[in-house]
């Protein structure tokens, strides 16, 4: 239990510091770049993305974490892209045209900077003006800075926010769909969306019947995409989803024992006793006692070699030593009565197997060493 404390400590340090983050209402503020619907202080977008959300319904209205081309947004949505820093020689990618051809509402709110054919930068300009008659109810519109769109692109768009003789905003039709530039992504932002009519502007822009999106990959939180989002773009989902369900059922029916069990496997060591009584039949049998101390010592010849790593002279210098001992009596001692010549014969077997049997024992106890 003492050796689990300090991991039991650590665990519940790292559990604090995270508990403790997720209710600091700072790291909404400060951890988040401008813009996202993630901040809540007077740069984001959460009041926006919450406003929308409890008016049109939290199924209607989304983050989008993934590039526009794969991200399977519907064809007719609208997407919220605001504040994304200059990139690329056009504010428009290929990707984004395509989305508003195929009859889509891409809605801009740029930084100041520039973006290839189009420019945001500060002129001395006067107050925002509607000059196209779309958004009813939106008229005023107040933007903090001096903020208006230049650049060939223009000649391509329509002029809906002027501020003097300078576009605010520009209208781009494509297709089916089209293209909305601001030149400020203040007037969505906490600070500024309750001034003028930029709610009115927000909810006109969203629509009533078509999901609305905000594009949270310009600020850093794109996602990448997962297997499984791979299997369903490739039509793959069912076939992965029958081979689960086949290897399931094999693993049942292998698991289920139908009908009486099989006898396990014979057994196949050397060392079983009936195995060892049977060769020592058929040696007995087939082997004369000359012999089988031949083989006998053979194999002492093997086990001496692969111990000790010996061979040649070294080897044969080891036997003498292992076998030392009185050499079988072929004579009966004097003044007893001589044995049989067989008798003498088991006794000079008997004598020289001890032998090496007693030569095995000190090479296991050289082992054990």
């Amino acid at each position: 239990m003492r050796r689990a404390l300090p991991w039991l400590a650590a665990a519940a340090y790292f559990a604090g510091t995270v508990a403790w983050l997720a209710r600091d209402p700072r790291v909404a503020k400060e951890v988040f770049d401008e813009d996202s619907i993630h901040n809540t202080g007077g740069p984001g977008s959460s009041l926006a993305y919450g406003y929308l959300r409890r008016r049109l319904g939290a199924d209607r209205v989304r983050e989008l974490t993934r590039p526009l081309e794969r991200s399977g947004v519907a064809p007719d949505a609208v997407v919220f892209r605001l504040g994304p820093e200059p990139a690329g020689r056009t504010f428009l990618d290929t990707h984004q045209e395509d989305f508003a051809r195929g009859g889509g509402r891409l809605v801009l709110a740029l930084e100041e900077g520039d973006y290839g054919d189009l420019e945001v930068g500060s002129r001395d300009a006067g107050e925002i003006e509607k000059v196209a008659p779309v958004w009813p109810g939106v008229e005023r519109i107040v933007a903090k800075g001096q903020h208006v769109l230049s650049g060939p692109a223009l000649s391509r768009g329509q002029a809906v926010l002027v501020r003097g003789d300078d576009i605010f905003a520009a209208r781009f039709p494509m297709g089916e769909g089209e293209v909305l530039v601001f030149a400020s992504p203040v007037i969505f932002r906490n600070a500024g969306l309750a001034e003028g009519d930029h709610l009115a502007l927000l909810s006109a822009l969203a629509g009533t019947g078509r999901p609305v999106y905000f594009d949270e990959a310009a600020h850093g939180l794109a996602s990448e995409i997962g297997p499984v989002e791979i299997l369903r773009d490739w039509g793959l989902g069912p076939l992965v989803a029958l081979a689960a369900l086949t290897g399931t059922i094999l693993f049942w029916r292998r698991a289920s024992r139908v009908g009486l069990p099989d006898h396990g496997p014979g057994e196949t060591r050397t060392e079983a006793v009936e195995l060892v009584d049977s060769l020592a039949g058929l040696y007995h049998r087939a082997l004369s006692p000359q012999d089988a101390l031949r083989l006998h010592r053979k194999n002492l010849e093997r086990e001496v070699a692969t111990a000790f790593g010996l061979s040649g002279a070294a080897l044969e210098a080891k036997m003498r030593e292992l076998l030392t001992g009185p050499a079988p009596s072929q004579a009966p001692p004097s003044g007893k009565k001589s044995r049989p010549r067989r008798a003498r014969g088991r006794r000079a077997f008997r004598h020289e197997l001890d032998r090496m049997n007693q030569a095995y024992r000190m090479i296991e106890d050289a082992k054990c060493r």
